[in-house]
């Protein structure tokens, strides 16, 4: 299972729930054109169930990663999907100023 259907499983349409997708990409050092096509796929695939996307990255980010969040983020918006990027800080932090509660990835809605 790919990260692709790792989030794709745990929305449910019939809910009609939206959820926060907050990716930690503060180790990451590249990105590659495959990568880009897998989270176009998913982002637009659940565009309906997604309030937001947001990034957490490294404060020093390599320019190709940071240039990776913001065609994202330029395709994404003409989906009407709000991209954000969070730099030098952690995950946690972001949950709590979105005042959010944390769901891992692959928990079952309820």
């Amino acid at each position: 299972m790919d990260a692709f259907d790792a989030g794709s499983s745990i929305v449910d349409p019939s809910r009609r729930e939206r959820f926060v997708f907050i990716h930690e990409w503060s180790r990451m050092a590249s990105y590659t054109s495959a990568a880009r096509s897998t989270l176009m796929r998913w982002g637009i695939g659940l565009r309906a169930q997604v309030m937001s996307i947001d990034f957490v990255l490294a404060k020093d980010a390599s320019s190709i990663v940071r240039m990776g969040v913001a065609v994202v983020n330029a395709t994404f918006s003409t989906f009407g999907l709000p991209v954000r990027a969070h730099f030098g800080t952690e995950a946690a932090a972001v949950i709590e100023s979105l005042g959010l509660r944390a769901r891992p990835l692959g928990e079952a809605t309820r």
